[in-house]
């Protein structure tokens, strides 16, 4: 598609072009399957944007934006980088939080017990096991 094709595209919207032009435009939109397809997005976005008149922008809107902008422009790269990984680092801790409280949650369930040891899954194991454990590895090796 052409310069000149597509800036009679928008102005084929806004009903501004001539006769002849017109002609041009619609015999162009038979021949050209990409055009075609834009010219569908586009009466869709027109019907779209048409159904939701009553949408606006809040009165401070052009503000805040422009505030952003000045703010944006204003930092450096690290800190960018900085309040980037922040960021992430928030939303990763987030997921983290809730997984171990689903899995502490679990634990108590399972054993049916509200505490430390169930919400850790800690079994208690008499001192001798933990001392003397069935199976010693250094006296398998030296026989």
């Amino acid at each position: 598609m052409n310069e000149k094709i597509k800036e009679m595209f928008c102005r084929y919207f806004e009903k501004e072009l001539s006769v002849e032009e017109e002609k041009l435009m619609k015999k162009a939109l038979q021949e050209d399957e990409q055009l075609q397809n834009e010219y569908v997005s586009f009466v869709e976005l027109q019907k779209t944007v048409s159904l939701n008149k009553n949408l606006k922008f809040s009165d401070d809107f052009e503000e805040k934006v422009m505030k952003r902008i000045v703010q944006v422009q204003q930092e450096s790269d690290e800190e960018r980088f900085y309040n980037s990984l922040f960021l992430t680092f928030k939303r990763i801790s987030l997921v983290a939080a809730v997984f171990l409280c689903f899995i502490v949650s679990f634990n108590m369930i399972s054993n049916k017990e509200v505490s430390i040891n169930s919400a850790l899954s800690i079994s208690e194991s008499p001192l001798e096991q933990v001392i003397e454990p069935e199976f010693n590895f250094f006296e398998e090796i030296s026989k």
